[in-house]
């Protein structure tokens, strides 16, 4: 059974379809090109795009870009609401489902791929699996305090080290 959502909003405006640009997101991820993530993802998502980039080149496998399998996904509709659009991927074999924000930014969609919007995906998942509203809360405000650039810094130099090692 496939989710879908109604769509209160015509998704053909001007900037295309927020659904085929999450399609074109997984695309991209699951062929591990981050050129063309980095290219349909809002600016705020660099950061994060660098990390996932930076974990990829260090793993031995490719089980990170079978997360992004659109074949395994079965994906909803996208629901507008002025310059943000959701969009509902639901893997098929758990039933877990997910739900993506997108942003339009120069006149196009872009997924949100940034910690705020990371950390509303992990909250909304906790949310549905029973985790208290006091300890979400506890882990928000510890997640308000890691600085990206100084987690992506000690990542580098732990494969600079890895490296100087073999």
């Amino acid at each position: 059974v496939v989710m879908l959502m109604g769509n209160c909003n015509s998704s053909s405006s001007s900037g295309g379809d927020p659904k085929a640009t999450l399609l074109a997101f997984f695309d991209a991820m699951g062929k591990k090109d981050m050129e063309s993530v980095r290219k349909l993802t809002t600016s705020e998502s660099k950061g994060m795009i660098d990390m996932m980039q930076m974990g990829m080149s260090m793993a031995k496998d490719n089980t990170a870009s079978a997360n992004y399998d659109k074949t395994n996904m079965e994906i909803g509709e996208a629901v507008v609401n002025g310059d943000e659009a959701t969009v509902i991927a639901k893997e098929k074999t758990s039933g877990e489902s997910i739900t993506f924000t997108l942003k339009k930014q120069e006149g196009a969609w872009k997924v949100a791929f940034d910690m705020g919007s990371m950390m509303q995906m992990a909250t909304d998942k906790m949310k549905e699996k029973g985790v208290s509203a006091d300890s979400l809360k506890m882990m928000m405000n510890e997640m308000k305090d890691l600085n990206l650039d100084s987690l992506q810094k000690v990542l580098k130099e732990g494969i600079n080290a890895m490296d100087s090692a073999k």
